[in-house]
């Protein structure tokens, strides 16, 4: 004997109530139960077609919403080519560079495996610069010396400031800024800001050596990263003893705006283990 189904008719207004719980529901990949949050951009138009009080038979005026889930891969390559000239990073390299995994678009790809990668290339060159320095003592720990030279958040203030990374990179704040108050200055150390650019800073070695190879991403190390952080003099991340010898290494590498590639270098092609079919 077969059993028969019978499926009850749908009540009436329950196709107009799922219909609002898909508009209103978020998805699976944005944090949980609560969307993220989209930041709107008013042109003066706007501003000005809402100082204008509409008539009661007329519509709201449609703002225009240009979120950073909007921004173009191609701002992302713009940024790290003019930081590292004359490199040129493959487009879909740089949006997984940029993208910070807070992000609802890291479900397209983000960038924790190259900040994984990125920091055993910090770690390495900085233990073989401390190692071969000739004001290397018996009493330096080098782990100490190194934990504390690549702490996230120090790489994220005071390299990732410099390089601009917050202004440019995709990421999501821990807390919301209304629910900070006071300076802006709170609401960077509350935000995880440095957390989040420190870990592109590392991403940003990582996928150097990746694309480029370890000669180049070794010249940045020694040109564009370590001096960096002698530029606070109130912050003591490395020891005295070995100042001189940054400033010796990256002189001798051609200082600051030391050219990164060879002039027979090519520009390199993207790497097919990064190539996405991910449109975006």
């Amino acid at each position: 004997m077969h059993a028969t189904l019978q499926i009850k008719p749908e009540a009436k207004g329950q196709p107009a109530q799922r219909a609002a719980f898909a508009r209103t529901a978020p998805r699976r990949h944005e944090s949980g139960a609560r969307a993220a949050k989209e930041t709107v951009e008013l042109d003066g138009d706007e501003v000005a077609d809402l100082q204008t009080a509409p008539d009661a038979n007329q519509k709201a005026p449609r703002l225009k919403q240009r979120t950073l889930l909007q921004r173009k891969a191609s701002s992302f390559e713009e940024h790290l080519n003019g930081l590292f000239a004359p490199l040129k990073f493959p487009p879909e390299l740089a949006r997984r560079i940029m993208t910070h995994g807070s992000h609802p678009k890291a479900v397209a790809g983000h960038n924790a495996g190259f900040t994984f990668m990125g920091r055993r290339v910090l770690k390495a060159y900085l233990l073989l610069f401390l190692s071969s320095s000739p004001n290397l003592r018996p009493s330096h720990d080098l782990e100490a010396i190194v934990d504390k030279a690549l702490n996230t958040y120090l790489l994220g203030e005071h390299v990732g400031n410099k390089w601009g990374l917050g202004r440019n990179m995709l990421w999501q704040p821990t807390v919301p800024r209304e629910r900070i108050p006071g300076e802006p200055v709170n609401f960077v150390k509350t935000s995880g800001l440095y957390k989040v650019q420190g870990d592109c800073v590392a991403a940003i070695l990582g996928g150097i050596f990746h694309q480029f190879g370890g000669s180049v991403a070794h010249r940045v190390f020694h040109t564009r990263l370590l001096p960096r952080l002698l530029d606070d003099p109130d912050v003591r991340v490395l020891p005295e003893a070995f100042h001189e010898d940054v400033r010796r290494a990256r002189d001798a590498l051609g200082g600051g705006n030391a050219p990164l590639l060879s002039s027979d270098a090519q520009t390199a092609k993207v790497s097919p283990s990064i190539e996405s079919n991910v449109n975006l």
